[in-house]
């Protein structure tokens, strides 16, 4: 079993490896720190290579600085395309290109081969997040918990208000230019619809969301409605397993991991069955309790808890 949950988190690491989509890269959404090349089609001239500022600007030939922050890559080519038509190149045919991603990162924690940061190359797995985080190791439990705060984001108009400082100051300069005046109308229009568009999404109220995820059906049950999205601010716990410890006369004593439903004759059967000298009907639960360790008569239908002791004492004759 261990075997086949290393081969499906190596093969989560594939995935990985290959190059993003042209889709994916279109609807990633910029951020701080994320390195852009911009290249606008028949002007190499114009070829920009700029990291995302912290008040998630670049800056672009002919027009200056440019807010891209929280675009997508899509939005953001219509943005920069709108602004050149606005005076500089008739129809401009922009394409940016993500040459370095750094926005977008997710914490993973507790049972991973490497825990800490993980960074997010477009949409991004549960599974391909433990692949980068290094998969999780023999000791992670049963579940893995993705912690998502969902917060209500201030309205972006910065690309708005970045259009009209610009057009004010052609005005200033262009008046009697009506066709430039023109194609300053179709890009304010543009940048109002990307506006709007994005104001619709951000009507959510604070509040946090848990998904838990059962480790079963995502690494041996092959179920893809566990391998669930993550999003940028996702903090993903990999917590460890619970065992129970099985000694005296039962085969091959030791720890086993404690799985949903495991009962007292469960872990014993996983530790191999009974021995011959065994005394079945003296077996005893040694539990800890807030007041210490105390005795319980097993009953074999009974779940087991997070450390328990199973103790099967040998029988007298």
């Amino acid at each position: 079993m261990h075997g086949f949950k290393k081969l499906l988190v190596q093969a989560g690491l594939l995935v990985l490896l290959l190059p993003l989509s042209a889709t994916a890269q279109q609807e990633y959404v910029i951020g701080e720190g994320d390195l852009l090349r911009v290249t606008v089609y028949d002007n190499p001239d114009l070829t920009t290579e700029a990291r995302v500022s912290g008040d998630g600007r670049i800056s672009f030939p002919l027009i200056g600085e440019v807010v891209v922050n929280e675009l997508s890559v899509a939005d953001a080519e219509k943005a920069i395309a709108a602004m050149l038509e606005a005076g500089y190149i008739v129809k401009p045919q922009v394409h940016i290109f993500i040459a370095e991603y750094k926005s977008k990162k997710v914490t993973v924690l507790g049972e991973v081969a490497k825990p800490g940061i993980v960074i997010l190359r477009g949409a991004s797995t549960l599974m391909e997040v433990l692949s980068d985080a290094g998969g999780i190791t023999l000791n992670a439990g049963d579940t893995i918990v993705i912690q998502r705060k969902l917060i209500k984001p201030s309205p972006e108009r910065r690309i708005a208000r970045s259009l009209a400082e610009k057009d004010e100051k052609k005005e200033n300069t262009n008046k009697d230019d009506k066709n430039e005046n023109a194609k300053k109308d179709a890009a304010n229009n543009i940048l109002s619809v990307l506006t709007e568009k994005k104001e619709k999404t951000e009507n959510k109220e604070n509040d946090e969301l848990n998904v838990i995820v059962d480790t079963k059906r995502l690494f041996e049950e092959g179920d893809v409605t566990a391998n669930v999205p993550v999003q940028a601010g996702d903090s993903i716990y990999v917590p460890k397993a619970a065992f129970v410890y099985v000694n005296g006369e039962v085969k091959t004593p030791g720890a086993y991991k404690i799985t949903n439903g495991l009962t007292v004759l469960k872990a014993i059967t996983i530790a191999g069955g009974f021995t011959i000298k065994a005394s079945e009907s003296r077996t005893r639960i040694i539990r800890k309790t807030e007041k210490g360790e105390v005795k319980i008569k097993a009953k074999f239908d009974d779940l087991v808890m997070p450390d328990d002791i199973i103790m099967v004492p040998e029988s007298y004759f």
